[in-house]
């Protein structure tokens, strides 16, 4: 996958909060897995590009015919439970420049690239912040040379200083992600069990 969705909770028509981000790594399915017909929360592409997307019938028989698949969206399902409790503690606790710095990361790591296709807009809704506001953080990062903006797209320029300003939700988010895809990696191999 090359294209990036966050799940979005929304608290109205209008409002809502990105929980997670789906990038390279990730899969959206906890819904057909658990046998729910609808989910609480909306997918947004965040920066096009390409996704596989399997027939729910045909998903559901492969999850009851392979363990390893089971096993890998099982640990899956676990990221994206653990980064939505974590996202409503952020959204509180943590200043958006620093909230801001964690979702270009999280963005960047999505797509494997420092240059991302995102307009302000995008960013403020990302953030459930409005838009002057994302404009003010993107301009401290910019005036710091950890950032570039220019509309529609951010590249980061220091990805380490970036870091730095990030919250400890994105080091914290990250270090989940890898070990989900060590233990991912310890599963049994694909066709172990037929």
């Amino acid at each position: 996958m090359t294209a990036t969705i966050a799940l979005v909770a929304q608290a109205d028509e209008v409002a809502g909060l990105q929980i997670t981000l789906i990038g390279r790594e990730g899969i959206f399915a906890s819904p057909v897995m658990s046998g729910a017909t609808v989910s609480p929360l909306n997918a947004r592409v965040r920066s096009s590009g390409w996704a596989w997307r399997l027939g729910t019938d045909v998903f559901q028989a492969e999850l009851t015919r392979s363990t390893r698949l089971r096993g890998i969206v099982d640990l899956y399902f676990h990221v994206l439970l653990s980064e939505a409790f974590r996202a409503s503690a952020c959204a509180r606790f943590h200043g958006v420049q620093a909230r801001l710095a964690r979702w270009l990361l999280t963005m960047a790591d999505g797509v494997g690239s420092h240059a991302l296709p995102l307009k302000a807009q995008v960013m403020a809704d990302m953030l459930g912040v409005r838009r002057a506001v994302v404009t003010l953080a993107m301009t401290r990062l910019e005036r710091r040379g950890l950032i570039r903006y220019s509309p529609g797209l951010v590249s980061i320029v220091d990805l380490q200083a970036l870091g730095d300003n990030a919250c400890s939700c994105y080091r914290w988010s990250h270090q989940l992600r890898q070990t989900m895809l060590r233990r991912e990696a310890e599963l049994q191999p694909v066709g172990a069990e037929d």
